[in-house]
Order: structure tokens, then sequence, then C-alpha cells
């Protein structure tokens, strides 16, 4: 794949403002920003957007090592382990030994990480709402079935 811009392309688009304006990885990255800072402007206690996701990830899998979290989710765990160690100091997470090999940790939510969960949940619908505001019906069923066809 070239990642030279061809100039007819460009020219197939007479109405974009800037070349990156019609790249659709480009909006999506933009509304990702969006909805990452409502996300952590919306949220009380402190947590952060990739805090929640990670807090998320646990929350489905609880009693798992961080190792297998990560694994399963596609992590890196080197970057996610100071999200983790921010988790345990703001009371949401606890780590405890495994009881079937004691060199591996467990990780589980504590009611607190419960309750932020929840709330980020909540945030999260009412950014949907706020994102999707600007949508007929029929456009968000398009746009949902287009995002399923891509995988996501």
């Amino acid at each position: 794949m070239s990642h030279v811009r061809n100039s007819s392309v460009v020219a197939l688009h007479p109405h974009a403002e800037k070349p990156d304006d019609f790249e659709i990885g480009f909006r999506i990255e933009r509304l990702l920003r969006r909805i990452r800072r409502q996300f952590d402007d919306s949220v009380s206690g402190g947590l952060q957007y990739k805090e929640w996701l990670l807090l998320r990830a646990i929350s489905v899998a609880e009693g798992q090592s961080f190792a297998r979290i990560c694994a399963e989710n596609d992590l890196n765990r080197g970057s996610v382990t100071p999200l983790l160690k921010k988790l345990i100091q703001k009371s949401c997470v606890i780590r405890s030994e495994s009881n079937l090999d004691r060199r591996t940790d467990e990780l589980w939510l504590t009611q607190r990480g419960r309750d932020c969960l929840s709330d980020g949940s909540a945030i999260l619908s009412d950014i949907d709402a706020w994102v999707l505001d600007c949508l007929t019906a029929a456009e968000r069923m398009t746009l949902k079935s287009m995002l399923s066809n891509l995988g996501v």
C-alpha cells in the first residue's frame, strides 16, 4: 500500500477542506478523542477513560491473572501496568494471591470499582446519545450495520 497521496484521489473530493477530511480513519480517531475527552470531563472520582476500559476488561474476567487479562484483550502489559496501579490506588481493584498458583495474582473489582464501572457505563450511554443525536434512526441503523460489516 502506497502512503503517497495521489493527486487524482484528492481531485475526486472537491469539498474536502484539507486532504485528511475525507479519510475515514482520521475522522474516527477525531471522534474517539472527543469521546475520551467528554468521558474524562464527565466522570466523577478522577477515573480516566483508559482506566475505565481496563476496569471493564477486569470485570469480564474477574479472578484471572493480569497477564491473562492483557492477553485476552490484546493489551501490552508494560503500558497497562501503570493503569492497573492507579486502579489499585483508587481502591477500584484488588490483587490477591491465587489459590492454585502462589506465583500468580488474581484481579478482583472492589465495590468502588463496580460503582465506577456502572457510572462510566452510564456516561458512555449519554455520550452515545450525544454523538448519535445528529443522525436519523435510519442513519443510525446504517452506521451500526456498516460498523458490523467492518468487524467493529
